[in-house]
């Protein structure tokens, strides 16, 4: 906690010392500050708190006096730390990023694929984006992406945001693909999705997300999918979202899309009585342009794809 003398000179040695190296790459409010140094709701501790909005507004860039302000102020009480260091690539040397491997979604019994092995590449450090309407295979999709590629990565891990009682009875539907370990252990971790997720990606394995939401602030969306590219190093991301029936995209808008190397969106075709899965964006193509294709699709007790079928 910080001490009662001496209010400002503690309070900026306590910002700048123990809250700024904790929350790089963090939004935070004043209420964040106070509780990470111990600041309490008291009489006492009045002056610590004004000590503290002093110094979130002399560090600010709304400080004109100051050339290089240490924090930007987003809105009326929340901030984020400026980051000043360039993050320099040795992009002349070696032979460039490996593609992955990539096992996509596909029909069980029938065969039938999307063939998005030929028509997507996936790098290290991309960003897999899908946004559906309410119950139609978002998570059937999300669970087949990452069953299917448990031997790419040195670790899996899938974040919910449902009850791990209706995760285990979706996971018991998927009785044609061996997810345990020899000890009979999962390959792969469940986490509750939180609302700081990205201090849980794993930077090498692939990351689950189902789904994310921003109630309060839709259009932060993108910030998402940005930070998770920035906490991976050669693994991949995998961002379920929900998208409105009468919405084009997801909620969020397009932002949802400006760091995905590949985004798709489901909806429920009336007309030919489907689900449709539309590639909305792919970076980098492979042999075959995918870009604003859509197939129709099936599943069969919330787990097998088939009857997958290109809509020309």
């Amino acid at each position: 906690m910080i001490e009662d003398k001496g209010f400002y000179a503690r309070a900026h040695k306590a910002f700048e010392e123990k809250f700024m190296p904790a929350h790089k790459g963090v939004t935070f409010n004043r209420e964040r500050v106070y509780n990470f140094l111990g600041i309490r709701n008291t009489k006492e501790h009045i002056p610590l708190k004004e000590a503290i909005g002093q110094v979130l507004y002399k560090l600010s860039d709304k400080n004109k006096d100051i050339k290089n302000p240490t924090l930007e102020q987003v809105s009326r009480d929340s901030y984020r730390i400026i980051e000043r260091e360039l993050r320099k690539i040795n992009w002349l040397e070696g032979d460039g990023q490996p593609v992955i491997p990539i096992r996509w979604f596909y029909g069980v019994d029938d065969a039938t694929e999307f063939g998005f092995e030929d028509s997507i590449v996936i790098h290290p450090k991309d960003v897999i984006g899908i946004a559906g309407e309410g119950n139609r295979g978002k998570t059937c999709l999300a669970m087949n992406f990452m069953l299917n590629n448990l031997d790419l990565f040195p670790s899996s891990t899938y974040f919910i945001s449902e009850n791990e009682h209706l995760f285990r009875d979706r996971m018991s539907k998927f009785d044609w693909i061996s997810y345990k370990n020899e000890n009979g252990k999962p390959k792969f971790e469940l986490v509750k999705l939180e609302e700081n997720f990205q201090d849980g990606i794993q930077p090498e394995g692939q990351n689950i997300f189902d789904w994310v939401d921003m109630p309060d602030e839709p259009w932060k969306i993108g910030q998402i999918f940005k930070k998770a590219s920035d906490k991976l190093t050669t693994g991949i991301a995998f961002i379920c979202m929900q998208k409105r029936s009468y919405k084009k995209f997801a909620v969020g808008g397009e932002s949802a899309m400006d760091y995905a190397s590949a985004f798709f969106t489901i909806a429920y075709d009336q007309d030919i009585s489907s689900n449709v899965l539309k590639v909305e964006k792919v970076k980098i193509p492979g042999t075959v342009n995918p870009n604003y294709r859509k197939y129709r699709f099936a599943i069969q007790n919330g787990a097998k794809l088939f009857a997958i079928e290109e809509i020309k």
